[in-house]
């Protein structure tokens, strides 16, 4: 029997930012069933030089191993358009991070970024009647 794991993902684009996001919902919703959203938020880039980004988080669990998740993950960013040629012009359709895949965290400085911090907090079911999310 497969154990599921739960995942949280940070979602992202700095172009066309609103179709961008809405693309991911739809193809995340497709990959990962139940998954959920946190509010998109605005915030300016980090390291680069570029529109703002719109920002979320969501939140999944899947059956498949990391490695399967990250693959999926990859395929959703290529299907909203997102390129090493456009990244290479600061222009980032969809960047989709796998932040946790069951205890472990990756991307461990990112968990320190203020907008991470926020969205966090919107998935924290306790803290979710103080904070607008």
């Amino acid at each position: 029997m497969n154990k599921s794991a739960k995942i949280i993902i940070s979602v992202g684009s700095n172009h066309d930012q609103q179709a961008h996001i809405d693309m991911a919902r739809k193809y995340l919703r497709e990959a990962f069933h139940g998954v959920s959203f946190t509010e998109a938020i605005w915030t300016d880039p980090i390291g680069l030089v570029s529109d703002r980004y719109l920002n979320m988080l969501a939140v999944a669990d899947t059956p498949t191993d990391e490695v399967a998740t990250k693959a999926v993950l990859k395929k959703i960013e290529e299907l909203c358009g997102d390129t090493r040629q456009l990244r290479s012009q600061n222009i980032v359709n969809m960047d989709l991070d796998l932040l946790s895949f069951g205890t472990e965290k990756r991307h461990i400085a990112d968990w320190e970024r203020p907008y991470i911090k926020k969205l966090m907090l919107c998935l924290d079911i306790s803290s979710s009647l103080s904070h607008s999310c």
